[in-house]
């Protein structure tokens, strides 16, 4: 059985933890004020490592556990380090560890879905391939130590942004950890937080480092952004075309704040259609992501918010690769490779064209197919029916303009003409609807003539993978 937990707002509610024996030994007041005297040991610190060091044993009696591992994000948009370790003494702090953001190990899995988790036996092969079916326990490094690795929580250092992962160890014997020892760790997770963004030093905001610049003061910032979030757009492009900052320098400000490296618009570089081929292209305008490197060994995505943790688990779902790498990008840039515009064109477009209607993730999530994972998404609607969806996903009740579905139609069918072939909205045949079957739900999602079915049918990949 796994157990997880997600917190809003970064607000746990914390029960009582118990100690490293079979019953619970510490009051939630206690555990409060046992982690508050930690917390002002590290708070002045300007070698997180060194006092941690201090610390490690009071940690490891408040957690109730045998072993930990502070793991620190990677600026380079693709791994994790083991910066702290616990509970070893023989410890070598010369050999580094890393592990890159995948669906194959715990540490890893948490880093790339930001989800936490309890693990009740991480040798029980049916319990990790409950979380992932890619999940999986190498025991090489336990076993050359003499440990008996049994339970893990293992939680996200997280407050916007990823900053790195808290793993805890108890061995065979040990009592296993529960949904309560979890919330007892996403409070250190949270005060480890506040350490790691102080010692990485990194900005504030996405655009904070513009504003230091003096290339847009905080006021006139927050109003692009209180502009955007009433009546749609991009902060990105009222940042270019209101106040000529340069798309780089914007490209920049992300980088400082996401930790990820930033990727321009290159009209030269080639997009991976192995990773491409069965995702639609309007499914990705939407939500503005891409691959745009890699294999299904080790994808590299492009997105505009690399700290969507929601989306990354969708980006997980579709493109079902065993590692990631991410860039961050402007949403503009990330619609021209999908367009395939030159740089010499618009900044990308109007983003109310491909159904994103604000600037913030809210905003965005209206205009998705919240009800079902996007994997069973991209697997049970076929190609075409996923790219006139995609079209029509707008707020509930918007529905797009009519010129805007033929073009889709248009899309679709290549040579063959909507209007003359049926699909225009007067005089058209009698429909046929194409049905996409999620689970035991049919859901319509597109609506052409008997003809033009057959048309679609005969192009090479006009249909995505059967159900």
């Amino acid at each position: 059985m796994v157990q997880s937990i997600t917190t809003d707002n970064n607000e746990v509610v914390v029960e009582t933890l118990p100690a490293a024996g079979e019953t619970p030994a510490v009051s939630t007041d206690e555990f409060a004020a046992s982690l508050s005297k930690i917390y002002q040991r590290l708070k002045h610190t300007k070698k997180l490592q060194a006092a941690m060091k201090e610390v490690e044993q009071d940690l490891l009696d408040l957690l109730g556990v045998r072993l930990f591992t502070i793991w620190q994000s990677v600026d380079n948009g693709k791994e994790i380090f083991a910066s702290i370790k616990g509970g070893d003494p023989e410890d070598d702090d010369s050999v580094e560890i890393r592990v890159p953001l995948s669906t194959t190990s715990l540490a890893g899995y948490v880093a790339l879905s930001q989800r936490a988790l309890v693990v009740k036996d991480v040798t029980d092969s049916e319990e990790l391939i409950d979380i992932h079916p890619r999940l999986q326990f190498d025991p090489s490094f336990s076993n050359a130590k003499g440990w008996n690795v049994k339970s893990q929580i293992v939680v996200p250092i997280k407050d916007e942004i990823l900053l790195g992962v808290m793993q805890l160890i108890n061995f065979e014997g040990d009592r296993d950890f529960t949904k309560t020892d979890l919330k007892g760790a996403m409070m250190v997770s949270q005060m480890l937080a506040k350490q790691f963004r102080a010692s990485l030093q990194s900005t504030q905001g996405p655009f904070d480092y513009l504003v230091q610049k003096s290339k847009i003061s905080s006021f006139e910032l927050e109003d692009v952004q209180n502009k955007v979030g009433l009546y749609g757009g991009s902060v990105t492009r009222s940042l270019m075309e209101e106040y000529n900052i340069d798309a780089d320098l914007i490209g920049k400000s992300l980088e400082y704040y996401y930790r990820v490296p930033y990727m321009k618009y290159d009209s030269s570089h080639i997009l991976p259609f192995d990773l491409m081929e069965n995702i639609g292209t309007s499914y990705l305008l939407s939500n503005l992501w891409l691959p745009v490197a890699g294999d299904k060994q080790e994808a590299v995505i492009l997105i505009d918010d690399p700290s969507d943790h929601q989306r990354i688990m969708e980006i997980q779902g579709v493109v079902n690769a065993r590692n990631y790498v991410f860039r961050v990008g402007l949403p503009e840039h990330i619609i021209q490779y999908l367009r395939g515009e030159d740089e010499g064109d618009a900044p990308g477009g109007d983003l109310g064209e491909v159904g994103f209607d604000g600037g913030d993730a809210g905003a965005r999530d209206e205009g998705r197919w919240q009800s079902v994972p996007v994997r069973h998404q991209a697997r049970s609607v076929r190609g075409a029916g996923e790219t006139l969806r995609a079209l029509l996903r707008r707020r509930r009740g918007d529905l797009p303009r009519a010129g805007r579905v033929r073009e889709g139609v248009l899309g679709l069918l290549g040579p063959a003409r909507a209007d003359a072939e049926g699909c225009g909205p007067a005089g058209a045949p009698r429909p046929d609807q194409r049905r996409g079957r999620r689970g035991e739900i049919f859901v319509s999602v597109l609506t052409i003539s008997r003809s033009n079915l057959k048309t679609a049918g005969r192009r090479p990949g006009a249909w995505g993978p059967d159900l």
